[in-house]
């Protein structure tokens, strides 16, 4: 059937099969005049001529009479017709040019694509999103600003994307682990680390630091030291943080008391980033015993104590070293390696009460 005919048969409830619509309650109005929703636009993609909507919420949400308007065209579609729900917890696309070469695979709705049509009838066929600069707008039956997003917002994330991942950052051996879990290889080139609480930066890897698909690399952050892999030198698979001055640092780079990486590509945009504190946690949950030193504990906390005790203390003591900070004049930096270090007492503590 025509487009035209399959988007009146949607608008009109009868195009596909959806179920019951959840009933809707009003909701109150935010200070800036939005309504309060759980909905979030977390893609606006103006190349694909397409949006991606979350529900955020426990609830699922009818969208069945809102309608969408972009920033710079004015362009304003018709009212979703019937049940349109977005589930709890879950996303929906949102095709602003359906009618076009931008739709998906079929051609029509379904409960999780829905269709940009025009208030004359039928999915509007020129594209909305202008690709120098846009967004969109979500408008309840009321006429009420529900959520709002630009493109740019989004393009630049996607600039930046790529498929990798910290699998393990080690303080203790001074290494990280890349996986690029994606389906191309990615040259590092131009690429460098910093740490997040030193201030440490790496110089660029160059044109050799490739990490292949579905495969991992180990990163060295002190290879002029004692950590290094064996042979000292780089790999196809070992990387090494080398100084902006020249050849491999020897110094430590990640702070022991709670640190982190993060990788940056040649513009200066954060790719990844993750904390020691993630892996760690890691590492020690798959030990039966954990050994911790009395002085790393609240010892006057006996094991047994209920959990409402021990946040009682943990609070406290918490409390007590951003007074102390305070009165030292402690630095941002050393305020947040002492609380790492607190973070990492509470860890052993926590541990321990579930140990066997």
């Amino acid at each position: 059937a025509p487009r035209v005919q399959q988007a009146a048969a949607v608008m009109s409830g009868h195009g596909r099969s959806r179920s019951k619509s959840p009933s809707r309650r009003k909701r109150p109005a935010t200070d800036d005049g939005k309504v309060s929703l759980p909905l979030t636009f977390v893609d606006i993609d103006e190349t694909q001529e397409r949006a991606v909507l979350r529900n955020d919420g426990p609830h699922d949400i009818d969208l069945d009479g809102y309608y969408l308007q972009d920033l710079i065209g004015g362009n304003r579609s018709a009212a979703f017709s019937g049940p349109h729900v977005v589930r709890a917890h879950s996303t929906v696309n949102i095709w602003t040019a359906p009618g076009g070469d931008n739709h998906p695979d079929g051609g029509e709705e379904t409960d999780t694509d829905f269709f940009w049509n025009n208030r004359s009838g039928g999915p509007r066929k020129n594209p909305v999103l202008n690709n120098e600069g846009d967004g969109l707008q979500l408008y309840n039956p009321d006429g009420a600003l529900v959520v709002s997003a630009l493109v740019d917002a989004f393009s630049k994330r996607r600039a930046v994307k790529l498929t990798l991942r910290f699998t393990d950052i080690d303080e203790e051996h001074e290494k990280a682990v890349l996986e690029n879990y994606g389906n191309k290889d990615i040259n590092l080139k131009g690429y460098h680390l910093e740490d997040l609480i030193g201030g440490n930066s790496s110089a660029p890897f160059g044109d050799n630091h490739v990490i292949r698909a579905h495969s991992t690399v180990t990163v060295w952050t002190a290879p002029g030291g004692s950590n290094h892999p064996a042979g000292g030198e780089e790999t196809a698979t070992d990387f090494f943080w080398m100084n902006k001055s020249s050849g491999p640092r020897k110094h430590p780079v990640l702070n022991d008391e709670g640190d982190g990486l993060r990788l940056v590509d040649p513009n200066g945009d954060v790719v990844i980033s993750d904390t020691v504190r993630t892996f760690s946690v890691k590492r020690k949950t798959g030990h039966a015993t954990l050994s911790a030193s009395s002085d790393s504990m609240d010892t006057d906390t006996p094991r047994s104590a209920s959990r409402t005790t021990r946040k009682t203390v943990t609070s406290s003591s918490i409390s007590t070293l951003l007074s102390t900070a305070k009165v030292n004049n402690t630095t941002p930096d050393q305020l947040l390696a002492a609380l790492f270090k607190r973070l990492r007492e509470i860890e052993r503590e926590v541990f321990l009460e579930y140990d066997p």
